[in-house]
């Protein structure tokens, strides 16, 4: 059994922690790194409270992290969090503002991006007003150093009502200044060739790449680069995916260096990437009113090399959309 593996069957399906509760059907959903919750504080408090799989935590860093997130005095955009601790199987967590609804059948869901923009009803000006705010979100982040890592449409929830605001949350692989990337790896998808790496340097930039295929997906519902990628990933299982995906790059796990295992998607990612370097602007994009925009997310895709380079940070890209809305 691998240490993945390992890791999920240890990991247990209800939480237990002091002074909460979890209903029937609470779980409001699961990633690699963990799982969230629906739970009720001392009987009253409803919070969505994310339970980390064993060895998915650097301890150190996230109380930290945590600490720093806390000290922002919840500005707009960022999911209060409450507090943290670890389960009675000694397992890490951590508590926020609970932004979710039941649904018909009893389960909570969460009210992600993600889903948002599965359901395919948000107009051209709702859209672009997120990226907006998402950009604006995380420019104020990085002014107080504090970095997210893994910027991706299931980690923005959105308020509810006919405006929707976007609040940035799973900030299990945030940094800041001083610490070195060695397992903030970001989501395959999403992150960028330095980050696939854990390269040193501007890890700022990290969450500007993964901010362009955030808004690049959210306009215009596919990715800028690894769309057969995401399909294949989707549909196959772990080992036919890596297979087929090294067959259809012609590489082998001889040159690569690693074993077929979860360690080589990182490396195939960054391959693909590099492959499918230049970036097609789709038509629609090209007409829109909001075309110099799209020039300003295409660029924070901008990969080594590439001129105009990519943005440095999130206030930067944050400058670009003023200037152009000047």
């Amino acid at each position: 059994m691998s240490s993945t593996e390992e890791a999920s069957a240890s990991f247990q399906p209800v939480p237990e922690i002091p002074d909460y509760e979890f209903p029937a059907n609470a779980k409001l959903g699961e990633g690699s790194f963990g799982e969230v919750w629906y739970g009720i504080y001392k009987g009253d408090q409803p919070r969505a409270v994310k339970v980390f799989k064993p060895g998915m935590m650097r301890d150190e860093l996230w109380r930290s992290e945590y600490e720093k997130l806390k000290a922002l005095d919840e500005p707009p955009g960022i999911v209060t969090l409450y507090d943290r601790g670890e389960t009675r199987d000694g397992l890490p967590y951590v508590a926020m503002r609970l932004m979710a609804e039941e649904s018909g059948d009893g389960h909570w869901r969460g009210r992600t991006l993600m889903e948002r923009i599965g359901a395919g009803d948000l107009d051209a000006e709702t859209r672009w007003r997120l990226v907006f705010e998402i950009a604006e979100v995380l420019a104020f982040m990085h002014r107080q150093n504090v970095y997210h890592c893994d910027v991706k449409p299931a980690n923005v929830l959105l308020s509810a009502g006919e405006e929707p605001r976007p609040v940035l949350c799973d900030f299990g692989q945030s940094i800041g200044d001083g610490y070195t990337p060695e397992s903030a790896t970001g989501t395959f998808l999403y992150a960028s060739p330095e980050q696939l790496r854990r390269e040193e340097g501007s890890i700022a930039s990290w969450d500007v790449y993964s901010f362009g295929v955030t808004a690049w997906y959210l306009l215009t519902g596919d990715y800028p680069r690894l769309s057969q990628i995401a399909e294949d990933m989707k549909n196959q299982d772990a080992a036919t995916f890596l297979q087929s995906t090294l067959n259809s790059l012609s590489l082998n796990t001889a040159t690569m260096g690693v074993s077929l295992d979860r360690e080589l998607i990182p490396k195939i990612m960054v391959e693909a990437i590099e492959r499918e370097h230049e970036l097609t602007i789709p038509p629609a994009q090209k007409e829109s009113k909001f075309r110099e925009e799209f020039e300003v997310v295409a660029r924070c895709l901008s990969l080594k090399g590439d001129q105009p380079p990519r943005f440095e940070n999130m206030s930067e890209v944050k400058d670009a959309f003023d200037a152009v809305a000047r």
